[in-house]
């Protein structure tokens, strides 16, 4: 309508514009023309959608993530929000995660590894693999992977965490690690019943004999050969 201002939009040549209009009257209060202004903003609509799209490809990975996604406040923990597979892995619902921190939920068996987590974070900007042990509701405890990286929501920044349950990978490394052990000294006991190629046996296990050493150069890892029973 003649007499307002308005906006308007237009699509030119795949160029997006913002208008608007204000009457130019005479000296007896006829219209007789208007002011009007155009501002191109095909970039700002641009950013717009690429931040839209943006925004919502993180919301899918962040709810159908299995690993725990967390968004919390640096300094306090706080969280902010967390993701479904942070109930189903801490067994903490969401409310009761929401609005308190980690620290007062008991979720961090050793509040120094936090400390820990948060000053490398401070000084790198970005943590990769930090390993520490956490604690469910249940009070079960578990091995965790964490990453981590400072995220800014308006003028406040705050962190966002991806947690990994490792618990079912250490416990098989730490079944590997046994099960080597049980063997090399099974193997160095059957060995030591024979001194290997001539060479003079040490009667004590702890010795560094030369046929202790050549055995386990051929045989054993590196690790192996800085002695079993160390």
């Amino acid at each position: 309508p003649v007499g307002q201002r308005q906006p308007c939009l237009s699509a030119v040549a795949a160029r997006q514009a913002f208008g608007k209009a204000s009457p130019l009257y005479d000296k007896k209060g006829h219209v007789v023309g208007a002011i009007e202004s155009i501002r191109d903003i095909t970039e700002q609509r641009r950013t717009e959608e690429a931040v839209r799209n943006a925004e919502e490809k993180f919301s899918k990975a962040f709810l159908s993530s299995p690993d725990m996604i967390s968004i919390s406040e640096i300094d306090t923990g706080t969280f902010l929000e967390v993701n479904d597979a942070a109930v189903r892995i801490v067994g903490y619902t969401r409310e009761e995660m929401v609005g308190k921190s980690a620290l007062a939920l008991g979720i961090w068996c050793n509040p120094l590894d936090r400390a820990a987590l948060l000053a490398r974070l401070k000084q790198t900007g970005g943590v990769k693999e930090y390993e520490a042990q956490q604690r469910r509701k249940s009070g079960e405890v578990f091995s965790s992977a964490i990453s981590a990286e400072t995220v800014t929501i308006g003028t406040t920044q705050y962190m966002l965490s991806i947690i990994r349950d490792i618990t079912e990978r250490k416990t098989g490394q730490l079944e590997r690690i046994g099960i080597r052990t049980v063997d090399l000294k099974r193997a160095a006991d059957d060995e030591g019943a024979r001194p290997s190629r001539g060479a003079v046996r040490s009667d004590s296990r702890r010795s560094r004999s030369p046929w202790w050493t050549w055995w386990c150069e051929r045989f054993f890892s590196l690790e192996a050969r800085r002695g079993l029973w160390d």
